[in-house]
């Protein structure tokens, strides 16, 4: 959230120095996009997971107190998975699902910003 927000108060200042005070909301507006983005990629690994029927550990966050706020997130596949094909959904999964997410965030991100010079 905090570099979300400094990101966003950077923006309305044109990228000067002198940055504006802004609201937490700002930040959590990216805070949330970046989760969303992260959690749909592990859940689209998830998914595949339960569909084929190999046994895994729900999405967990790896929170880190400093830089993003989130070292990324992962899950526990318990078992050997059986085939090479099962191996690739599930590994696919993951980015086809996120891309998912972050198309419409980079187009709502696109439709918010504007040029300056």
């Amino acid at each position: 959230m905090f570099w979300g927000r400094m990101h966003y108060a950077a923006f309305l200042a044109n990228f000067s120095p002198e940055l504006p005070s802004v609201s937490w909301l700002h930040g959590a507006w990216y805070a949330f996009t970046i989760l969303a983005i992260l959690g749909t990629h592990e859940l689209g690994h998830y998914y595949a997971c339960r569909y084929h029927q190999v046994d895994a550990s729900p999405p967990y966050f790896l929170p880190a107190p400093f830089l993003t706020g989130t070292f990324g997130a992962v899950i526990r596949i318990r078992e050997r998975i059986p085939t090479k094909a099962i191996l690739f959904d599930i590994g696919v999964a993951g980015p086809i699902a996120g891309f998912i997410v972050a198309v419409p965030a980079l187009f709502i991100g696109l439709s918010l910003s504007r040029l300056t010079e």
